[in-house]
């Protein structure tokens, strides 16, 4: 994807395969905030995007669980929404100007000095051996300064576009460093979609240091005033030991005393290398290898304890080291993790919507072109001066005055037992998945049951030394170890006595529905200090319940308390399905009925 050069009109055309999507980092540094910008709003995340390939508008999204985004505002908006050749902005030689204005197609974004700063640089920057930076500041997410270029020297005969002296630069991305400076990574030499040769690239990414940004400009006053001065350091070649030929899309994001760098390898695979944190001699070391294949423009950011990778789809490109049909579609995808290093999650499509509720993501096939968000960046905001600007500028926008703020991405207010999971959650009873998830629809299998029912006893004191195991197929490595033996020590369950006579738990078989209600109802006996006083006058006859079905006593109890109502079936009659697995998301409901915990 191209950076725009903010004076000439450059083609789109090769959106797909040029920017960093999202150099995520966590926003710090900044000011201390005055007294009333230290009004308590909760953390975010910040996402700016660009629409489509063919629609190159900047447009700003929040989010507080990496999938889902509201869209809050426009920066630069395309003049002409359905055509990819041109990104020629709304202001163009307007209002007193003789110069145009230009969506930046890939932005970056920083929070910095009491500004958001937008970040992306001109293709064509190597002419005289300078990098040529493109910036923009806004106080309010809504009114932007014009462009402004800022030359950046490369070291001379470093690389080259096959033409003299001459390179090409694509996917300047920008992050603010623990010292309060400015990391910023472009990838120059040849890029072939300039030179009718797409995906034949030798790009090398490049760092610099800008050593002071600031400004007193108001664009909401003069967009026109661009008068900020900037202190920018010589561009330096970033030499990863693993070597290539062909590397894009760089990002940074730093936590303490370490520089993380997120690049794009050989055009499809998405790699994390880490260096200390002032860059000043850099000592790189592979973190990842490949987070994922098929996708491009990596990033990476941390919120609420968890790491958050974003990256756009390929849509057509299939080099040799990964070999599949190409899908046609875009869009940006979400990833997340508990480590750099491994146990990252499946990608999730990032969804999109404006405050009327339309959606804004579709990921449809052979719309390459005319799909988004992508291409843009996320940032975590803590500044409290940023997050009350970002959140009244959500309700300026017409989203409603308050946002519930779920602990899972995977859980939003359409969920079914929404108010149970967040009841679940709340009180310790559950953690999710390291991946951020809660998956409610999937089956609790058994040894997750023992962990939610010691955990709803209070998770009292227990020795597991002094206590007998009694299951063959449970050992000290078992999830849950400690939570099995004290269910079995109770008496709630008893497993399965085996054919040798030994006992059985059986850990991952999925809990069946017939079995949950013994377990509750054994439960509510031993532990009545941790349960509501229930009534039992409830009266529910289910057509598949007999005296001869498994715990059908429990069953009887757990429908006359209204803890499980079963299902109406179309002749009226109500059927339990006792050996219908129970999903996470029932069984948190089911606990919440039980509990007396607040």
């Amino acid at each position: 994807m191209k950076r725009r050069n903010p004076m000439r009109t450059l083609s789109k055309t090769t959106i797909g395969h040029m920017c960093a999507v999202v150099a995520t980092m966590a926003a710090m540094i900044a000011p201390a905030a005055t007294a009333s910008a230290a009004e308590e709003y909760p953390d975010v995340m910040l996402g700016v995007f660009t629409n489509s390939s063919k629609d190159a508008t900047d447009t700003f999204y929040m989010s507080t669980d990496g999938v889902h985004f509201e869209k809050i505002s426009q920066a630069f908006t395309d003049l002409t929404p359905n055509d990819a050749s041109s990104n020629a902005a709304v202001g163009s030689k307007q209002d007193g100007r003789t110069w145009n204005l230009y969506s930046f197609v890939c932005p970056s974004i920083i929070w910095h000095d009491g500004y958001f700063w937008m970040l992306a640089n001109e293709s064509n920057s190597g002419n005289d051996h300078t990098l040529r930076l493109v910036m923009s500041n806004s106080k309010d997410l809504v009114h932007w300064s014009d462009q402004k270029p800022i030359k950046v020297q490369v070291p001379n005969d470093t690389v080259s576009n096959g033409n003299g002296n001459q390179f090409d630069a694509v996917a300047a991305d920008w992050a603010v460093m623990p010292n309060g400076k400015i990391a910023v990574v472009a990838s120059l030499g040849r890029y072939g979609g300039f030179h009718a040769q797409p995906e034949k690239d030798t790009m090398y990414p490049y760092m610099t240091v800008i050593d002071s940004l600031a400004a007193t400009n108001d664009p909401s006053v003069n967009a026109k005033r661009n008068d900020f001065s900037v202190s920018v350091q010589r561009a330096r070649k970033i030499n990863l030991p693993t070597g290539s030929t062909n590397r894009i899309d760089g990002s940074w994001y730093f936590e303490n005393d370490t520089a993380y760098l997120t690049i794009k390898r050989n055009g499809v695979t998405n790699e994390i290398w880490k260096t200390p944190a002032d860059l000043v001699q850099p000592r790189w070391t592979a973190v990842n290898s490949n987070v994922i294949t098929g996708h491009e423009a990596p990033s990476l950011t941390k919120f609420n304890g968890r790491y958050l990778m974003f990256t756009d789809e390929l849509s057509t490109w299939t080099p040799d080291d990964h070999i599949r049909q190409p899908y046609y579609a875009t869009g940006t995808w979400s990833q997340s993790s508990a480590r750099l290093e491994s146990g990252w999650s499946s990608a999730r499509l990032l969804d999109a919507y404006d405050h009327t509720g339309r959606r804004l993501t579709n990921n449809a096939k052979h719309n390459a072109e005319g799909d988004g968000p992508r291409h843009g960046t996320v940032i975590t905001v803590t500044d409290p001066t940023a997050k009350k600007i970002i959140w009244q500028q959500r309700a300026r926008v017409g989203w409603s005055s308050t946002q519930k703020l779920y602990d899972y991405w995977d859980v939003n207010s359409k969920t079914a037992h929404v108010d149970d999971i967040t009841w679940l959650s709340d009180t310790g009873i559950t953690t999710g998945f390291s991946d951020g998830s809660f998956r409610g629809m999937n089956s609790i299998v058994r040894q997750d049951m023992a962990a939610f029912l010691y955990r709803l006893a209070g998770s009292p004191s227990f020795d597991v030394s002094k206590t007998r195991n009694p299951f063959r197929d449970v050992t000290s490595k078992t999830p849950h170890y400690k939570e099995i033996l004290w269910l079995a020590s109770t008496g709630i369950t008893t497993g399965w006595t085996e054919r040798d006579g030994s006992k059985t738990f059986r850990g991952m078989n999925a809990v069946t529905r017939q079995d949950m209600a013994a377990f509750l109802h054994r439960f509510y006996q031993k532990y009545p200090e941790h349960v509501k006083q229930l009534n039992t006058g409830m009266q529910r006859d289910f057509s598949d319940v007999d005296a001869r079905t498994p715990h059908a006593d429990d069953i009887v109890w757990l429908a006359t308390t209204g803890i499980s109502t079963g299902w109406r079936e179309r002749d009226g009659s109500y059927t339990y399905r006792g050996m219908k697995p129970v999903v996470r998301q029932d069984m948190a409901a089911f606990l919440h009925r039980l509990s007396n915990k607040s």
